[in-house]
């Protein structure tokens, strides 16, 4: 098959250069396992494919990868062709074989050369290249569409672009080099940490280039102004976090702070530009994270940013002559971010307010102009904003957007695309088998269970919001129609009642909902943004979190009153009652599950294997708390009981359950859980001139 083949499949068109399946102005780009899946398929006769013939040719023999990744790639397909428009199904199912491919086609005798095909994750040369290729973490922000906006921002709708990376499993955090020549990333394989490469942009043959070594996670990589030093974040262990320096001349390598702040997925770090001078970072403050800057002679750190109680303060990115900095907060408390510019008499300007999710945000230089990753009109894109006029344009995304990098040598905005599909499911923890699936061709996730009517709550953004529906045996309902962006609801224990917020205009407000009519009627929460509610074990009261005069921690909402009583200060961000009045809670920014005793004010650490980004994916049932806990190889579901004995009751492959809030209570010895579908990205380019 010649590289700059184009198939016609029904009415779609494949160009194999690109691996961009359109029909009319419409175009989705298939991720590498994908694509070679349906080169399979049209280069077999009769356009069959069997289970054997798929893991030998795509998965390399790997029949435990293969059987789930020939699930994942052919709901993708269908989904993929669904999404064009193409109703009807494009595989048939052939008992104890396979797939068939039920589109006629058709092969395009000439086709115009084009940019040769970035290099597929079935190149061998890739794995004698120290065997990488990395399972993705997706997303880990909670990635809620923003709310509908009056006046949308113009669109530039890009047909063309580049694959810069396109191996099998996730490439993120592209950095490119000052010169414009190289570009530094991170690359995820299953069963091991991030690591970070440099691949050179100006010539398709040379190797990549391993600079870590470590079996850690490693991310965030920025350049120095003269290319010949990298900065990176490595988080060796729980609650650590190290800024480090790799000298390309020499290769050393060494340690520059070690209290630094990661969270998957943010842009962490930056240096001064024009000089070596300093590096600015994320620095934990415990219950805040603000940006510092570190000098390098002196070692002295600065504080740069005055962020709240909750709030974080990340993707810092310097103007030309270092007087002014943009950065993005999240504001944890009420879920939304900002995008800030500080200016040169270190005020802050805010230039996005109240988004649902803000990513990832970079600096051209020359035309002071931002590209940022976020959220509009129910969708992350990329969108650039030029800081003289105010002028706002959204760039056409592919997949789900997340870091981003601008090229200022060539233009080029290059960003990671992720392929993300989550799904809800009912699970019995004893036979570990699937009772009920929710699915759809959108995004479903963070389930909660109503037992007496075995209905299962959740959240779907098939609307274009983040709305809460209803599962039921009759069908799905929206419960929330038209009313904004709802957060993850919270079910009484009895199943009579269940609590949701809602954010309609950027503002939370808190209702209340019987299971038999699913009507809600508000509560009065007395001036304060709640979120990540539960109930109390006799359903008299809800339990949130909230940040009052800088002090953020656990209020207890009692129903009969009103009354809203504060029960901890310390941080803590989730809150599950055990029997008898004390509390399982978890932290921000830490890893850990603790026990709090309300008679003394007592915190006991329960257990240290709760990540911090899954802060909610745990609940107390039996005497035991069932958490998600994670290694390299495996996510797991396990129980804890009160004596210190634990035991797994489920393993997963590894980034599986979706973060935050992955697992809640169900019915007896059963769960629901949100699970991903495929996890893939690549790093693409654009060319903006």
């Amino acid at each position: 098959m010649s590289a700059n083949q184009t198939y016609f499949i029904g009415d779609c068109k494949l160009e194999s250069h690109t691996m961009l399946l359109s029909l009319a102005d419409k175009q989705i780009k298939l991720s590498a396992k994908v694509y070679e899946l349906l080169i399979l398929f049209i280069e077999s006769k009769n356009h069959i494919v069997s289970t054997e013939l798929a893991i030998e040719q795509v998965w390399n023999n790997n029949e435990g990868v293969g059987k789930r990744g020939l699930r994942n790639a052919t709901w993708m397909l269908r989904k993929s062709f669904k999404d064009l428009g193409i109703e009807q199904d494009i595989f048939q199912t052939l008992s104890k074989v396979g797939y068939q491919l039920m589109l006629p086609v058709s092969q395009v005798d000439q086709e115009p050369s084009a940019a040769p095909a970035a290099p597929k994750s079935t190149n061998k040369g890739l794995y004698a290249l120290n065997g990488l290729a990395l399972i993705a973490l997706v997303v880990v922000l909670v990635l809620w569409p923003s709310e509908k906006q009056e006046q949308p921002v113009a669109v530039n709708n890009y047909t063309s672009y580049d694959s810069i990376t396109n191996f099998e499993g996730t490439e993120e955090h592209p950095a490119v080099s000052n010169t414009g020549q190289y570009l530094a990333f991170q690359w995820r394989r299953e069963g091991s940490g991030g690591e970070l490469y440099v691949k050179d942009l100006t010539n398709d043959d040379s190797p990549l280039n391993l600079i870590t070594h470590q079996q850690v996670n490693e991310a965030s990589p920025a350049w120095a102004s003269d290319d010949q030093l990298l900065a990176y974040v490595r988080t060796p262990g729980d609650n650590q976090c190290e800024i480090r320096l790799r000298k390309f001349l020499t290769n050393a390598d060494t340690a520059l702070v070690n209290d630094c702040y990661y969270f998957p997925y943010r842009r962490v770090l930056t240096w001064s530009n024009g000089n070596n001078d300093f590096v600015s970072y994320s620095k934990n403050h415990g219950t805040k994270v603000a940006i510092h800057s570190l000098e390098l002679k002196t070692k002295k750190s600065t504080q740069i940013t005055n962020p709240q109680t909750n709030e974080v303060d990340y993707a810092p990115h310097w103007s030309a002559d270092n007087k002014q900095m943009v950065f993005i907060r999240d504001k944890g408390a009420v879920r939304l971010s900002d995008l800030i510019l500080l200016d040169e008499n270190q005020q802050e300007q805010v230039i996005l307010s109240n988004k649902i999710s803000i990513i990832d945000v970079d600096w051209d230089l020359t035309e002071n102009t931002l590209y940022v990753s976020t959220s509009e009109d129910g969708r992350l894109t990329n969108l650039s904003i030029n800081l003289d006029s105010g002028a706002q344009k959204a760039i056409s995304n592919l997949g789900l957007g997340s870091n981003l990098s601008f090229n200022q040598a060539s233009k080029k905005l290059l960003f990671s695309s992720h392929i993300s599909k989550e799904y809800v499911a009912l699970i019995d923890l004893k036979s570990q088998k699937t009772i009920k699936r929710i699915s759809s061709s959108s995004r479903d996730m963070y389930a909660r269970y109503v037992a007496h009517k075995k209905d299962i709550l959740f959240l779907s953004n098939r609307s274009g919001y983040w709305s809460l529906w209803k599962k039921s045996n009759a069908g799905s309902v929206n419960v929330t129609k038209n009313m904004g962006n709802s957060l993850v609801p919270a079910v009484s224990h009895n199943g009579e009642q269940f609590a949701v917020i809602v954010k309609k205009d950027s503002t939370p407000a808190l209702y209340l909902g019987d299971t038999h009519t699913y009507k809600l009627k508000p509560i009065d929460t007395k001036g304060l943004k709640v979120d990540n509610l539960s109930w109390s074990r006799d359903d008299s009261a809800l339990y949130f979190v909230s940040n009052k005069n800088d002090n953020v921690g656990i209020y207890k909402l009692t129903l009969s009153t009103g009354d809203i009583e504060q029960i901890t200060n310390s941080g803590e961000q989730y809150a599950i009652e055990g029997d008898n009045g004390q509390l399982f809670v978890s932290r921000i920014n830490r890893d850990g599950l603790w026990l709090y005793e309300p008679t003394t004010n007592e915190f006991t650490l329960f257990t240290d294997e709760l990540a911090q980004y899954d802060h909610s994916s745990y609940f107390y049932q039996d005497n035991s708390v069932y958490y998600v806990n994670r290694t390299w190889d495996s996510d797991q579901i396990k129980k804890r009981h009160l004596d210190g004995s634990e035991e797994i009751l489920m393993t997963f492959p590894a980034d599986s359950i979706r973060k935050h809030f992955g697992i809640s209570a169900a019915k007896d010895d059963t769960i629901v859980a949100t699970l991903k579908i495929t996890n893939e990205s690549d790093i693409v380019s654009i060319a903006l001139q």
